[in-house]
């Protein structure tokens, strides 16, 4: 029996959820709803917290990082630094699209010319300075190098998840579920998932 799609798109799961297999997975339980446990509506980020931001300050930068929740290997922070007038394509919580999706994404983010990085912390120094440590280092080195790239100075460091013991002297506002609130947010992840052999920024 064909199980529901992985790729989470709307349209997609609409398809499946009229098939002959998802009628005899599912009965009737949800005849009307259009949804399915485990299954989400592909939403876009909304962007509102870097339209609030950008009443303050000239320059955001977004990141996020990739790699924490593994057992072993690289702890992975992509970094997009964003002006009001950069010209981001609409962007997903990456965890939301498959391989395939993301790379066009990510593509496309390119060619927008804004300014990206990321940076690679080792497994080595993880077990040395702990995971917390090496997640604030990898936050540091990305939003330092991000702004080297863009040769501009962040106004503001937008950061998914919660606090963690930064060096830099920039103003910091860490945000739980950032990717569906900040397209810097969401773009930055795009840069590291596509990017199985991220190298240090």
């Amino acid at each position: 029996m064909p199980p529901p799609p992985t790729f989470i798109r709307t349209e997609e799961f609409t398809r499946w959820r009229s098939s002959r297999a998802a009628r005899d997975l599912l009965g009737n339980t949800f005849p009307h709803s259009g949804k399915f446990i485990g299954v989400e509506a592909l939403q876009p980020s909304s962007g509102v917290l870097d339209q609030e931001a950008f009443k303050q300050c000239n320059c955001v930068c977004g990141l996020d990082e990739s790699g924490r929740g593994t057992i072993s290997g690289p702890l992975v922070v992509g970094a997009v630094l964003i002006t009001p007038d950069s010209k981001l394509p609409v962007v997903y919580d990456s965890k939301q699209l498959d391989r395939a999706a993301r790379q066009n994404l990510f593509s496309e983010i390119e060619q927008s010319g804004i300014a990206f990085v990321y940076s690679v912390v080792d497994a080595e120094t993880i077990d040395r300075i702990g995971i917390t440590g090496a997640n604030a280092l990898a936050f540091d080195l990305a939003a330092e190098a991000c702004e080297k790239k863009a040769g501009k100075q962040a106004d503001l460091l937008l950061i998914d998840g919660g606090k963690l013991p930064l060096k830099t002297a920039r103003k910091i506002q860490f945000v739980t579920k950032g990717e569906s609130v900040s397209r810097a947010i969401a773009a930055s992840l795009h840069r590291c998932d596509c990017n199985p052999r991220a190298a240090h920024a």
